[in-house]
């Protein structure tokens, strides 16, 4: 399955941890050889480095067009809210 390989196999630069600090080195990972904690660590690395000029980001205009498609579909009642957890596991039923 391509996205299967996509999440657990991929080619990226390689991140050390060195006290606190994050430096890097180009290398082939395999992310099934990382423990839990080890992901975890690394997406908060990657977060807080993405987020520390959050005032220079914005959202490309797709994103505001979808959000706005989105808004415009609940006011005319084309679309509905739902909870989390049951949307997340009727994903997961349809996707299994």
């Amino acid at each position: 399955m391509l996205f299967r390989k996509t999440l657990t196999q991929f080619d990226m630069d390689a991140i050390l941890y060195k006290k606190e600090k994050v430096s890097l080195m180009q290398k082939n990972i395999n992310l099934e050889e990382f423990s839990r904690d080890e992901k975890i660590r690394l997406m908060e690395a990657i977060w807080e480095d993405l987020s520390k000029n959050e005032e220079n980001l914005s959202s490309p205009n797709w994103h505001k067009k979808a959000l706005t498609e989105t808004e415009n579909r609940l006011k005319n009642n084309e679309e509905s809210v739902k909870d989390w957890h049951k949307a997340k596991k009727e994903l997961l039923n349809r996707f299994e």
